[in-house]
């Protein structure tokens, strides 16, 4: 239960920034006046506020992430399959939306517990933050080598594939190793299976083998760059190198984008019309995904055979 405290007295300080982005931002810092004369700032109410108007998995997410925050040292103690069972959201957007708050400096990891940045939320004087902002920045000191370099998933592909489908980026946390749509919630090698007239196979290694035999090559847009020294520097994604794939398998004539995000990530960082020769299609992502408008598996079915045929 979240407590309510905007019958309280506050203080409010505005206080100026620069993200991550270069932009300088202003913000209005709430402080609650306590017992001895002191205030504490306090954005949780506004924060949960803010996640309902987000809504969706995003919302849902960084609602729990608040909801279940130890003021005391600004960490949450919880695993990726935790939030999953509490919020009914799937695990790669539980994955995604955690990668994202990492990568914009809201949040950091570790195995089984986070912290939030106390520059978005904390309770305390001055001097407690102070100690939190302290922590936060040596926050992976004591896990130097938890983070490799990049993380980058290998393409599926060989000299006689002709269609690459595109995917936005590698998600986390699926083991030791990383696997294309490992996720069960979703439908991409159920749905690229009956696209082909092929029986779905169980063994990962024996599904890629029938993307190939199907002359389908898979990858991600981006890879994840991580800090070459733990604590130091953000996570960045940084697209993979095309030039060098479709220069070393000509055959691709053809890029299929798994959902808009993938489309507009490669738009982004990597110009079409270095490609004239490929036809870029944007197909409804795999992925489960909530909304007004989302598309029923049958109809994601029906516009990936148009591209996608025995």
């Amino acid at each position: 239960m979240i407590d309510d405290y905007r019958d309280n007295t506050f203080k409010v300080v505005e206080e100026t920034f620069v993200n991550n982005k270069g932009e300088q931002l202003t913000v209005e810092k709430h402080y609650r006046k306590q017992a001895r004369g002191n205030f504490y700032k306090t954005h949780k109410i506004e924060i949960m506020d803010l996640c309902k108007v987000i809504g969706g998995s995003k919302g849902k997410v960084m609602a729990y992430l608040v909801e279940h925050l130890n003021f005391t040292d600004n960490t949450v103690k919880v695993t990726h399959n935790k939030i999953v069972k509490d919020t009914g959201v799937s695990y790669a957007a539980v994955s995604n939306v955690l990668a994202e708050l990492e990568h914009a400096g809201l949040l950091k990891m570790k195995t089984g517990y986070l912290m939030i940045s106390p520059g978005l939320m904390m309770r305390g004087d001055l001097r407690k933050e102070h100690m939190l902002e302290k922590a936060y920045r040596d926050f992976y000191e004591d896990e130097p080598t938890k983070y490799p370099k990049s993380i980058i998933l290998p393409s599926i592909i060989d000299t006689n594939s002709e269609i690459l489908i595109l995917s936005s980026f590698p998600i986390e946390g699926d083991g030791p190793h990383l696997q294309y749509y490992a996720d069960s919630a979703d439908k991409f090698w159920e749905l690229i299976f009956s696209c082909l007239g092929e029986e779905d196979p169980t063994d990962y290694a024996e599904k890629t083998a029938l993307l190939l035999k199907n002359n389908i090559a898979l990858w991600t847009v981006m890879h994840i760059m991580q800090p070459v020294r733990a604590g130091t520097l953000q996570r960045q994604f940084k697209p993979n190198d095309f030039q060098k794939l479709l220069k070393n398998y000509p055959n691709i004539k053809t890029i299929v984008f798994n959902g808009d995000k993938a489309f507009q990530l490669f738009k982004k960082s990597v110009p079409l019309k270095d490609f004239p020769d490929i036809k870029p299609f944007k197909l409804p992502t795999t992925s489960p995904s909530r909304g007004r408008y989302v598309k029923t598996y049958e109809e994601k079915l029906n516009e990936w055979k148009c591209l996608i045929k025995e």
